[in-house]
């Protein structure tokens, strides 16, 4: 807690620090009293997207607090419009809080964008998910085969540093979402975490095995929208 103390002192406005508070409380068994610093901060600099980040990070990933992580990201969005990181984490917000068809707007405003690679196949992910929960699952099904398509095509000279505990137990506690969406969705985020070997591994064997398997569930399902 001193530590991330004494970085927002020299960093007052960078997200970083404030998230490493919220982390801090948190190993404690104190989530409420990091917030409550937190957002002190932010009351104090309401002009700060930095800091409306760092609390919809936490909200999202940390305590699955899914309509206050949509708040957050949404502040943080709507003062820093043209951040197309902000729309990315807005997007997967969107997404969790079941704004679906928001979510999928973001992400394809992104997409649509010039960005990085952990952006751009994490807002194919959402737009993957928003498009599912709309019951969109063969536009879902195109939009896989071309999030596979970028994996393969990026050039990983990088640290794959995007996780999604927020997403994942979104998608594992979301009974609105059949089986084998489930898995295909889990399926895709286990590629995007994992360390660039065991991705290329991970996707390779998905592509040959897992998803044919998928789709076939897919098409048997009564909401699975797929041509037989």
């Amino acid at each position: 807690v001193k530590t991330a103390e004494s970085a927002i002192a020299l960093e007052f406005d960078q997200s970083t620090p404030y998230l490493a508070l919220l982390r801090a409380y948190h190993a404690l068994g104190k989530d409420s009293i990091g917030i409550e610093r937190v957002r002190g901060y932010l009351d104090a600099h309401p002009d700060s997207a930095n800091l409306a980040t760092a609390l919809g990070v936490f909200y999202q990933d940390y305590l699955f607090d899914y309509p206050a992580a949509y708040e957050m990201d949404r502040k943080a969005h709507d003062l820093d419009p043209d951040n197309l990181g902000r729309a990315a984490n807005l997007a997967e917000a969107s997404l969790t809080a079941d704004h679906f068809a928001e979510a999928g707007e973001l992400a394809n405003k992104v997409l649509a964008a010039e960005t990085g690679p952990s952006v751009k196949l994490s807002s194919r992910l959402v737009l993957i998910g928003s498009l599912i929960c709309q019951e969109r699952q063969a536009n879902a099904v195109s939009e896989v085969g071309q999030l596979l398509r970028d994996y393969r095509a990026t050039n990983f000279n990088w640290d794959k540093t995007w996780t999604y505990p927020g997403l994942k137990h979104y998608v594992s506690t979301n009974q609105g979402i059949a089986a084998a969406e489930k898995e295909l969705l889990l399926a895709l985020v286990r590629i995007l975490e994992l360390p660039k070997a065991e991705g290329d591994l991970q996707e390779a064997e998905f592509e040959k095995t897992l998803l044919p398997a998928i789709y076939e569930r897919l098409r048997a399902e009564p909401a699975g929208g797929l041509p037989r």
